[in-house]
């Protein structure tokens, strides 16, 4: 009994949301192209007025946590506001097609 609690605990992850200043977002969305095994950064979307990035991190033994990060569109640079409300991802890896 005391191994499966054990064994339960040690595979918990935590979970949050965050808002964060477009600045703040801006960084951790340059993580997004970085190759790590201890982390990975995404892109999931955009509401009608927030946009959200997941941060995914190895913690202790078999935990992680992952955190997703929002900010509103209007506070990010117009460049990046383009792309999204264009529907593409502008932390994403360049189609060649276009």
């Amino acid at each position: 009994m005391l191994a499966l609690v054990i064994c339960s605990v040690a595979f918990v992850s935590c979970s949050t949301v965050k808002h964060v200043n477009a600045s703040t977002f801006l960084e951790i969305a340059d993580e997004i192209d970085e190759m790590n095994t201890m982390s990975a950064t995404s892109f999931i979307g955009t509401s009608s007025s927030r946009v959200y990035l997941e941060r995914w991190r190895k913690a202790l033994l078999f935990e992680s946590e992952i955190t997703v990060y929002w900010t509103s569109i209007t506070e990010l640079p117009d460049d990046v506001v383009f792309q999204l409300k264009a529907g593409r991802n502008p932390w994403g890896i360049v189609d060649s097609e276009d």
